[in-house]
């Protein structure tokens, strides 16, 4: 077995020339231990018998450690997953057991979630692979078998796939996929055809993928309203519900992390205005472990672009032992929220590449806004001359977009002035203030300087104290009744020091000195879909200006699988 390691991205390892026929490698970036090179996947056992690569995390690894240690197995990695290594090989060399008695006896003692793929000296042909909460796929070929934790990474040559369900474990070579269960007993596979998706893994002209993706979106909310719209209409069968359980529901939950959580923030304000149905939007990690009280007939809607987050994925468990009804908002098929739930929602974005998601975003958006439609349909929130008005409306979104995309010059002048500040403010009120939730997010992730943002009425509670001169400040105003009030926390700022620049859908005032980027006469109501590209364009071009890795931002990961 040749194990080559390095630290750094996958251009580390383009000068290394490994033969063979049977391999595995792994991305992964540090959860135990700093990033280095002796913490870098694969692992070996002090043996040298067994390698794994692992997603996931042994929550009693410092156990099974120190058991270890005192049995004489030394460890090279601050990592549990080396501690997996040098548990599989002592347990195969006691009483000559063989892997599949390892693997049974490892989901036994283990504690936590794992994606494992393990090879052994003493099949150097055949690869053993393991699977509890974190996602793992088996793809079969002509003449090759292929293991990865998301169908979108095996190769175009793969043919046929199967989802991996929790304790199960894989013995896997060229030829032959065998399937079995905790037992030990062999399951037949069910496998499925490999979706074809290939195009989309192309820059084509773009230099970065998200770049790219923030291009795509107009096409990927266009394709998401076809599919939430059938025949152009309204219907609660996309949803998963029916029209008597919709004149029921209570209240609406919106769970996420990250950027899911923020479309969650957004679609409780938008869902409350149009249904007049009470929503809130918790992060899913906050909702796992905490203590909920929930009305009877609440709908628990789960969002994840991977449909694999790990927080998120729990909470859909939790809120189903609640009785509630669960709905998943996911842009992966097949994926483990996909499965968990009573009904899925594909959002029709295609695979997005960069960590940093855009058009994922916007899909996730649109699917919002469809269900609190149905809702205020089936509840009689609106009259049917209001409501056709938001469908029309809703369908103009794209175009919107469209528009938004063509300012990029304006936007591109104000990153090369403001790129080297250490912070940036953004303030908004009410749906506003949710859209600069997730503008400040991408714009820390992305580009690495330090983005808040406040409601602007709590400017003057603190916040104002950081503001000096040249202080980059970004208003939203896309919501006319409130929009003066943030005009005013705008002006206090500047007379601080600060320089603005204004997202609006109308012109500031005379007088007031600041940056304009004007957008198309969006509803309020959906204005988040169209107020976020600016600073989706925004975080890109500081990045640029920066010298950032733009597509995979440090220290961040595009499917969190782990908490």
């Amino acid at each position: 077995m040749q194990v080559c390691k390095q630290k750094g991205d996958l251009t580390c390892l383009q000068q290394q020339s490994l033969q063979g026929c049977c391999g595995m490698g792994h991305t992964r970036w540090a959860t135990h231990g700093m990033a280095s090179v002796v913490n870098a996947h694969p692992h070996v056992s002090c043996g040298g018998k067994v390698v794994v690569v692992h997603n996931g995390i042994i929550e009693n690894y410092q156990q099974l450690k120190a058991e270890l240690q005192q049995k004489g197995c030394t460890f090279a990695s601050q990592t549990d997953t080396e501690v997996v290594a040098n548990w599989l090989e002592y347990t195969l060399q006691q009483n000559q057991q063989n892997m599949h008695n390892a693997l049974q006896q490892f989901m036994r003692v283990a504690q936590g979630s794992y994606a494992l793929v393990v090879w052994f000296a003493g099949a150097l042909h055949t690869l053993y692979a393991v699977k509890k909460d974190s996602p793992l796929v088996v793809g079969q070929g002509p003449q090759e078998a292929m293991l990865a934790s998301d169908i979108s990474a095996l190769s175009s040559s793969i043919q046929r796939v199967y989802v991996m369900q929790n304790f199960e474990y894989a013995c896997v070579t060229n030829q032959h996929i065998k399937i079995y269960n905790q037992k030990g007993k062999a399951i037949k596979i069910k496998y499925m055809p490999k979706p074809l998706q290939n195009t989309f893994f192309h820059k084509h002209n773009y230099t970065h993928y998200l770049e790219k993706e923030i291009y795509e979106q107009p096409q990927a909310v266009e394709k998401t309203l076809a599919y939430m719209l059938p025949k152009q209409k309204l219907t609660v069968s996309t949803l998963g519900l029916t029209r008597a359980y919709c004149k029921q529901v209570q209240h609406v939950l919106f769970l996420g992390c990250g950027s899911a959580y923020h479309v969650g923030v957004t679609l409780a304000q938008v869902v409350q205005q149009i249904a007049g149905v009470s929503a809130q939007a918790v992060c899913a990690s906050e909702f796992r472990y905490g203590t909920f009280v929930l009305p009877k007939h609440t709908v628990v809607v789960a969002i994840s672009q991977s449909g694999e987050t790990a927080d998120t994925l729990a909470s859909v468990v939790k809120a189903k032992q609640m009785g509630c009804f669960t709905l998943g908002v996911v842009n992966a098929m097949h994926s483990s929220i996909s499965r968990e739930v009573h009904h899925a929602i594909y959002t029709q974005a295609g695979p997005e590449i960069s960590v940093a998601t855009t058009k994922a975003y916007s899909a996730q958006l649109v699917v919002g806004y469809v269900l609190a439609l149905v809702l205020a349909r089936e509840k009689r929130a609106l009259h049917c001359k209001n409501l056709q008005t938001l469908l029309t409306e809703l369908k103009k979104i794209p175009s919107y977009i469209a528009q938004v995309l063509q300012q990029r010059q304006t936007i591109q002048h104000i990153a090369k002035q403001y790129f080297q500040q250490s912070q940036m403010f953004l303030v908004g009120r009410a749906l506003d203030y949710a859209t600069l939730l997730e503008g400040a997010l991408k714009i820390k992730e992305v580009s690495y300087i330090h983005a808040e943002a406040y409601p602007s009425g709590e400017l003057k509670h603190g916040p104002i104290s950081l503001i000096e001169p040249n202080t980059l400040l970004l208003a939203c105003l896309t919501q006319p009744d409130i929009a003066e009030k943030t005009i005013s926390n705008m002006v206090e700022a500047q007379s601080r020091g600060a320089q603005l620049v204004a997202i609006t859908t109308s012109p500031l005032p005379q007088g007031i000195k600041h940056v304009s980027i004007l957008l198309p006469p969006v509803l309020p109501l959906f204005s988040a879909s169209v107020a976020i590209v600016p600073m989706q364009l925004l975080s890109y071009e500081l990045s640029l200006c920066k010298g950032t890795n733009i597509d995979k931002p440090r220290n961040l990961a595009k499917s969190v699988t782990v908490e």
